[in-house]
C-alpha cells in the first residue's frame, strides 16, 4: 500500500487541475496548466516503469514501429518479403538432406525415386554416394549417384578417402567395389589422411573377415593387377601392404601372390630404368 501512494496523489493532483480548468471561463487552459499536465504524463510513465520489471520492454511500447526496426515502413514490407523467400543456393543443401535422411532410413525405393526427380544435384552425388556405401546401398542406387557422374568417384570425405576406400572399409559387395573401381582406376593408389591405399585396407581384419576366401583373393588379386606399385607404397607408419597381410594372419594364398608379383614388379621396374 505504501508504494502505490505517489500513483493516489498524482491522480489526485490531476483531477484538481481538471475541475480549475472547467471552471476557466475562457475555455483556455493557461500555459502553466499545460506544464503541469505534461509533468503529470511523465511523472506517471515514470511511476510505471519502477513498478514493471523488464524497464527496457516498457520503453520499446512507446516507440513508434518505423522507430523500433530503424526503416521506413515501405522499406520494413520488402523486407518481409524478402524473409519468406529460401535463399537458392539453400535449396540444393535441403534436397541433399532429405536424400540423405531416405539413404539412412534404408528406404530404397523413396530414394531412387527422389534421386530420378532430382537429377540437376550433381554437385552432392559425391557426397551422397559416400553414405550410400557406408549404409550398404544396393548396386542400382550406387549405379543411379555415378550415373553421368564419374567424378563422384573422386570425391574425398572428411578423411580425404575416395569411396573405393569406403567400400572396401564397409566389406561391400564385390559387384559394388567392381563399379566404383571401374569409375576411377586411378583410386587403386590414392591415399587418405593416414597414408592407406584400398590394398592396405583389405587386411584390416574386419574387412578381411567380411568376405568369403575366394571373394577375398579376387578383391586383392584386381587390386593388384591394376596397380601393382601400391605392393611398394607405405602408410604413415611405413608399413606395406605385404607387412600388414603377414601381421593380420592373412591366407597363404594371398601373400604368396601379393609376394610373387611384388618381385616380379622390381625386376620390370629395373628393366624399364635400365
Amino acid at each position: 500500500m505504501k508504494r502505490y501512494a505517489g500513483i493516489r496523489d498524482i491522480f489526485k493532483w490531476q483531477r484538481h487541475n481538471r475541475n480549475h480548468r472547467d471552471h476557466d471561463s475562457t475555455g483556455k487552459s493557461s500555459q502553466r496548466r499545460k506544464v503541469t499536465d505534461a509533468n503529470v504524463k511523465i511523472l506517471l510513465l515514470t511511476e510505471t516503469m519502477t513498478e514493471h520489471p523488464l524497464d527496457s520492454t516498457i520503453c520499446k511500447i512507446y516507440l513508434q514501429p518505423q522507430d523500433e526496426v530503424g526503416i521506413s515502413p515501405q522499406d520494413s514490407t520488402s523486407t518481409t518479403c524478402k524473409n519468406n523467400e529460401e535463399p537458392q543456393d539453400q535449396v540444393p543443401n535441403a534436397q541433399l538432406s532429405v536424400l540423405a535422411d531416405l539413404i539412412k532410413k534404408r528406404d530404397w525405393d523413396l530414394l531412387s525415386i527422389e534421386l530420378r526427380t532430382h537429377e540437376e544435384l550433381s554437385e552432392g552425388k559425391g557426397l551422397l554416394l559416400h553414405i550410400a556405401l557406408r549404409f550398404e546401398a544396393p548396386l542400382s542406387i550406387i549405379s543411379q549417384l555415378t550415373h553421368g557422374m564419374q567424378n563422384s568417384a573422386s570425391h574425398r570425405d572428411a578423411e580425404g578417402r575416395l569411396p573405393l576406400h569406403v567400400a572396401i572399409s564397409n566389406a561391400s559387395k564385390l559387384s559394388i567395389i567392381s563399379h566404383v573401381l571401374m569409375l576411377n582406376p586411378g583410386a587403386c593408389t590414392s591415399v587418405d589422411d593416414q597414408g592407406s591405399t584400398p590394398l592396405h585396407m583389405c587386411f584390416d581384419e574386419n574387412v578381411m573377415h567380411s568376405f568369403k576366401p575366394s571373394e577375398f583373393r579376387k578383391l586383392v588379386r584386381t587390386l593388384i593387377q591394376i596397380s601393382p606399385e601400391s605392393l611398394l607404397m607405405e602408410d604413415r607408419k611405413n608399413r606395406c601392404p605385404i607387412e600388414l597381410a603377414l601381421s593380420s594372419e592373412a591366407p597363404w594364398k594371398v601373400i604368396l601372390f601379393m609376394q610373387g608379383h611384388k618381385a616380379g614388379y622390381h625386376r620390370i621396374d629395373r628393366l624399364l630404368k635400365q
